[in-house]
């Protein structure tokens, strides 16, 4: 028996007329849980990169001091969407995301590669929280910044201002 989806109509003007753009959602879900999702697995991807960021520091360079700051940087995330749990958890849709089915890669640039992507992934992640945040909550949107200036500042620091990774690196990043 096929799940029931909730359908809505988005009618977008445009310079011609409007069109129209038919969303299938899954069962229970409002129009605003797309935005939810998004919130979610952003706030998700910076913890988990940052979680990466911190265990290399800790683990492999054994630079306690970044791996305090990374772990702090994490929690910062946490404070930033804990009081939103329940509805981002009740937004959260893993069997319809789309974003499952992409192929895990290898670094091939060993653990400068694996660095290099996770500071990425942490920054753009802030940075779609800072922009959402502007529509949902101004009030996090300097939170958040902050957060993202700061994982720029340890990336510079933990790279020594070059590539952690990558054909401009010349083999000096982090291997």
């Amino acid at each position: 028996m096929a799940t029931s989806r909730k359908r809505f109509v988005d009618v977008t003007p445009t310079k011609v007329g409007a069109q129209s753009v038919e969303v299938v959602l899954g069962p229970g879900f409002r129009r605003d849980d797309g935005v939810w999702r998004l919130l979610d697995a952003n706030a998700n991807r910076a913890r988990e990169g940052l979680r990466i960021i911190e265990d290399t520091a800790r683990f492999v360079l054994e630079n306690p001091e970044a791996a305090k700051a990374f772990r702090t940087l994490r929690h910062g995330v946490d404070e930033l969407v804990r009081k939103h749990y329940r509805q981002l958890l009740s937004a959260r849709d893993v069997e319809h995301d789309s974003g499952r089915a992409n192929p895990a890669k290898p670094y091939k640039g060993g653990v400068g590669s694996l660095l290099a992507a996770n500071f990425k992934r942490v920054e753009e992640a802030l940075r779609t929280l800072e922009e959402y945040g502007r529509v949902l909550s101004p009030g996090a949107v300097k939170k958040a910044q902050v957060l993202r200036f700061e994982i720029y500042k340890w990336e510079k620091k933990i790279c020594r201002g070059r590539p952690c990774a990558g054909p401009q690196s010349g083999g000096a990043g982090i291997q």
